[in-house]
């Protein structure tokens, strides 16, 4: 599980934990490709942090006890893109009639660079390199896209 962290007020802040539901489309007909996203309802995190803040977040994990594990290869911050009333996360997309022209699943697509820290015993603290701009986020597991903790940075 993934918290925010606030300093000034010394405590965790739960996120937003979303399942994701995976849905597939296809583009006209099936003539234009297919696109299979994960989704999450509603449009909006409820969990919110201002602009210009460099949020901080805490994950409980066995990486911070092993010094030579890089925590990049466990977990990851993504951009979700805003689509009405609800935020997904691409996972594919195939091009051409029935996807006959191919697909692509670039999964380093809105990863954002963060930094790890040890914080405590058993936990690291992962911090944006660069101050987030207004949108919608989440942090998960690198290998599970399907459980994931939202928050969103207000303009």
């Amino acid at each position: 599980m993934f918290f925010g962290l606030d300093l000034s007020a010394g405590k965790l802040i739960a996120l937003e934990r979303q399942t994701a539901t995976i849905r597939g489309k296809a583009k006209f007909g099936g003539y234009g490709g297919i696109k299979v996203a994960s989704e999450f309802k509603p449009g909006k995190s409820p969990v919110r942090f201002k602009q210009g803040e460099r949020p901080q977040f805490v994950v409980r994990s066995f990486a911070a006890d092993v010094s030579t594990f890089d925590p990049n290869t466990l977990y990851v911050l993504r951009t979700l893109k805003k689509k009405r009333d609800k935020r997904e996360l691409v996972m594919t997309e195939s091009h051409g009639p029935l996807g006959l022209g191919g697909a692509t699943a670039n999964l380093a697509e809105g990863v954002v660079p963060v930094t790890f820290e040890k914080f405590g015993e058993h936990s690291l603290k992962i911090a944006s390199e660069k101050p987030l701009p207004p949108g919608e986020y989440a942090l998960s597991h690198r290998a599970g896209m399907m459980d994931l903790f939202c928050f969103g940075i207000d303009e």
